[in-house]
């Protein structure tokens, strides 16, 4: 009896031994994607421009870098606005006391170290560091983009002692 049953357990299976045999097969894809969202990073320095004596009549100047990541590739632009400029007021500033003082120090910021080429408001193309717009090379790179700050003697002359001071909000457009 026993070898009744594994020859009829032999014969129940050979239908899907033979369909193994032929080779037929089933197929499907998919596929595996991301996005990778342009992004940009900023970070600069504060300018501390020292201690002057409230006589002083020459010009003081300082500097600092504004420095800009991107994702590879991605085309950019800088603006620096003073918290109180106006529309009017192309890359200048103007430096406020403590509560209580009325006097305030106007300043202006240049892309170059000549001071000829003042720092825009807005970040539009032709307000960036020299003049252009500037492209990541490879998404890992800082690219420093330097800030020259003067303000002119006439502006420190004559002004209540106390310390001065005003933000500048960086903008990049990308």
């Amino acid at each position: 009896m026993k070898k009744i049953f594994a020859v009829s357990v032999l014969a129940a299976l050979m239908p899907f031994v033979a369909n193994a045999a032929t080779g037929a097969t089933a197929t499907t894809s998919f596929d595996v994607s991301m996005t990778i969202k342009t992004a940009c990073t900023v970070a600069a320095s504060n300018v501390n421009l020292g201690t002057v004596a409230a006589r002083r009549t020459t010009e003081l100047s300082g500097t600092t870098a504004i420095r800009v990541t991107c994702s590879k590739g991605t085309p950019y632009n800088i603006g620096l606005r003073s918290t109180r400029a106006n529309a009017a007021t192309n890359g200048t500033g103007t430096m406020s006391g403590s509560t209580g003082n009325a006097d305030t120090i106007g300043y202006a910021l240049f892309q170059t170290p000549d001071f000829s080429k003042a720092w825009g408001d807005t970040a539009t193309s032709i307000d960036v560091g020299n003049g252009a717009g500037r492209t990541s090379d490879d998404g890992l790179t800082a690219f420093s983009h330097s800030v020259y700050v003067k303000v002119p003697g006439s502006e420190i002359t004559n002004k209540t002692a106390d310390t001065y001071r005003d933000t500048i909000t960086v903008t990049v457009n990308y």
